[in-house]
């Protein structure tokens, strides 16, 4: 008998330590998220900044916000984490702390967690010198102008930094878990987990701009997605919650490959930029709060020894005035078009079966009106980018030259902004193949846009 309870009190012992080392490890993902919770001002403010400048330039920004919006130091004002209750600053030391009980393993995670903490800071003033920089220098003059977009260039760097430790700390956290987690099977857990798995993987191909496997990765997801919902625990509000975000999030990832359009505000941006932000923004990460956030709060309610769910931080990109682009080369933003899109813009596409047939990599094409001239007014899209924007061909026929993607689709893609006085809206497209000049046509209107695959002999 005293044998059998020296058992069961060793037993006791050895499972309270195993939660207490997972709560360490737990801490180190709280952390972590909540860094990149804080990131969305450092993002914000740098785009607000860009927008700031653009419109100095050729008034092509969108609104902007002052630092004065925000706090100074965002990672040490708790009011900005009032789901965790603590800021990342008072957070930081206490999990150093009770993450010693990891021994050997703490060691990487805290060199992990400590460079991320660093250049999320770094981030934090930088929005402030950037800030500053612009209320004492004239903008207008080009050696300002630059200096600030210098500044915002280095932004880039450190959200590419951020992203890369980030990765570096899931895989070192994914190494150790297996040593402390319960292998009690929680109905709901395995499908949130394949989901999040199944969403960090598309999010981290569109942010990567692989798109070779996205609709395999779009079906995994809402599978994923299924599994969930049959679980669905109707009494739990973070559940349903998580559930409804995840299939938000699957919807929108079949959207990106399937369709690709995105907001007029956000067509600068590119389509890669616009559904990796939004998907983690809005049904991801804590500022949604999203589908990681609900799981993982799930988990610490129901006391579970799982891991809480890592996010992902946010993707920053400069965008630089119109007046100072040259448009000397058009390259697709994806380097690998697996399939035409079906849908765009809300409207549906029409191949008619006619290709245009190219010998060079190096492609030149002149679009005009081929029509009367009744006020024709269209934009063109070039492999899911927007090359041409509510454009008159009428007077002024456009000549572009187009790197040609070596592998997969190339296409052209007319859409009708008006259809004129005498509808549809219609374009010829001129170009040599062989050395002899070509010539065929498109024509779109409100309800349908007409595509044309371009075929690359190589």
């Amino acid at each position: 008998m005293l044998r059998f309870f020296f058992l069961l009190l060793l037993s006791f012992q050895l499972s309270a330590q195993s939660t207490t080392k997972f709560q360490a490890l737990n801490n180190y993902v709280d952390f972590t998220n909540d860094c990149i919770h804080g990131l969305t001002i450092s993002h914000l403010m740098l785009q607000s900044f860009n927008n700031e400048v653009n419109a100095l330039v050729d008034a092509s920004g969108e609104f902007a916000f002052k630092n004065s919006d925000f706090g100074r130091d965002i990672y040490s004002d708790p009011s900005y984490y009032e789901h965790r209750g603590i800021s990342p600053a008072d957070l930081f030391p206490k999990m150093k702390k009770e993450g010693k009980v990891l021994g050997a393993d703490a060691n990487k995670l805290d060199d992990l967690t400590s460079k991320f903490f660093n250049l999320c800071q770094r981030l934090n003033e930088l929005r402030f010198e950037t800030g500053d920089y612009i209320e004492r220098n004239d903008i207008k003059d080009k050696q300002h102008l630059d200096a600030v977009y210098q500044k915002l260039e280095n932004g880039v760097k450190l959200f590419d930094e951020l992203y890369s430790l980030r990765n570096a700390l899931e895989k070192e956290i994914n190494s150790i878990r297996s040593r402390y987690e319960s292998k009690s099977k929680n109905g709901f857990y395995k499908p949130l987990l394949e989901n999040h798995n199944a969403l960090v993987k598309a999010l981290k191909a569109i942010r990567a701009k692989e798109t070779k496997n996205i609709k395999a990765l779009s079906l995994v997801l809402n599978r994923s997605v299924d599994a969930i919902e049959n679980h669905v625990e109707k009494d739990d509000d973070n559940y349903a919650d998580a559930s409804k975000n995840a299939r938000t999030a699957a919807l929108k990832v079949t959207k990106f490959y399937k369709d690709g359009s995105v907001p007029e505000k956000y067509e600068r941006y590119g389509k890669f930029y616009y559904y990796y932000n939004i998907i983690l923004t809005e049904n991801l990460n804590t500022v949604a709060p999203g589908s990681a956030f609900k799981a993982s709060r799930l988990i610490r309610d129901r006391n579970l020894k799982k891991l809480h769910f890592l996010q992902l931080p946010p993707l920053f990109k400069v965008l630089y005035p119109r007046k100072l682009i040259k448009a000397d080369l058009i390259v697709s933003t994806d380097s690998y078009i697996e399939e035409i899109p079906t849908m765009l813009k809300e409207r549906k596409i029409i191949n008619n079966n006619v290709s245009i047939k190219a010998d060079r990599k190096l492609f030149e094409i002149e679009f005009f009106d081929n029509m009367m001239l009744d006020g024709d007014i269209l934009s063109v899209n070039y492999n899911g980018d927007w090359i041409m924007e509510k454009k008159s061909l009428e007077k002024f026929p456009t000549k572009l030259k187009f790197q040609l993607n070596r592998t997969g689709k190339n296409y052209i893609l007319l859409h009708a902004d008006n259809e004129g006085l005498v509808p549809p809206n219609t374009m010829g497209i001129s170009y040599f193949y062989k050395g002899k000049k070509q010539t065929v046509f498109l024509e779109s209107n409100l309800e349908t846009s007409e595509v044309i695959e371009i075929f690359y002999e190589q």
